[in-house]
């Protein structure tokens, strides 16, 4: 389990953005790319920084004899033998344009089987490529390689010291996610479990492609006597994935054979900031 450190100036009362996307699930006919163009320009308006937890690839392959079928991939694919290096040269082209933004990609069940089954881990490919790009831009800017789960750190130097002042970081935890769909609970029960015995500002989590935001206060008792109060919020963060089909009767989704509700496609925009009192706020859009 790794703990990555960016650091970034600041100022009280300011906000810093941070959108934060789970389950594109490229490569997929299913994959609302429109949608993610959508939310990666609003990224790039809001100067915020973006992060990808998990499932950034389908790659369904042809000797996953449980859940593929051929249309299930994206017409690109179609005509194609190598299947993972288009998939991961066609999201490279797709995310040039934000690369400068993105600080973290991580993780989820999809890339992680194919990295047990087949040896090959996608998202260090597309990672390899998009630091490549920085580099010969000359763009100070690395891409980080998450886990399944991590710690990411934004130290915001708010005095502009080299190491950030008192209470100036800001600490997530994100986590791809695991189990069903939780058709009840839509995943309220894994942020009590993870809260039980992790430590965070903001849990950042996907899987179960729901889209929601959870808000909570930390009592922290202090060495000069004083009780204070610190917020953290959980977000689940959507998905991009499209669960029913439209166009063929005879082309049934996963979902519609498990009879899934049907999930909205989108993401996550939180910002956090210390207010003139040097108290920590976060607030998430979903």
């Amino acid at each position: 389990m790794n703990l990555d450190r960016i650091y970034l100036d600041g100022n009280f009362g300011e906000w810093n953005q941070l959108c934060c996307l789970s389950d594109l699930h490229f490569g997929s006919q299913a994959c609302d790319k429109s949608k993610l163009i959508n939310y990666l320009d609003e990224a790039v308006e809001k100067k915020a920084r973006i992060l990808i937890i998990g499932d950034i690839f389908d790659l369904l392959l042809p000797k996953d004899m449980k859940r593929f079928k051929l249309s299930v991939l994206d017409d690109f694919l179609k005509d194609k033998d190598d299947i993972i290096n288009t998939v991961v040269n066609e999201f490279y082209k797709l995310m040039q344009p934000y690369i400068h933004l993105i600080d973290l990609i991580s993780l989820g069940n999809h890339e992680d089987d194919l990295i047990k089954y087949h040896s090959i881990n996608p998202i260090y490919l597309v990672v390899e490529k998009m630091n490549q790009y920085l580099k010969e831009k000359k763009i100070n800017h690395k891409v980080i390689h998450g886990g399944y789960i991590g710690y990411l750190q934004y130290v915001i130097k708010l005095d502009h010291s080299q190491n950030g002042s008192t209470g100036s970081c800001f600490n997530i935890l994100y986590f791809h996610g695991k189990g069903g769909e939780a058709p009840v609970s839509k995943g309220m029960i894994d942020i009590n479990r993870m809260k039980a015995n992790f430590l965070y500002d903001l849990h950042l989590f996907g899987h179960k492609h729901n889209l929601f935001a959870d808000s909570s206060l930390s009592v922290i008792p202090s060495s000069n006597g004083i009780v204070s109060f610190r917020p953290c919020k959980a977000v689940q963060c959507g998905t991009f994935h499209k669960t029913y089909n439209k166009k063929n009767v005879g082309n049934v989704s996963f979902a519609e054979r498990s009879g899934f509700a049907p999930k909205e496609t989108g993401g996550s925009f939180v910002k956090f900031r210390w207010d003139r009192q040097k108290k920590l706020e976060i607030r998430a859009e979903v």
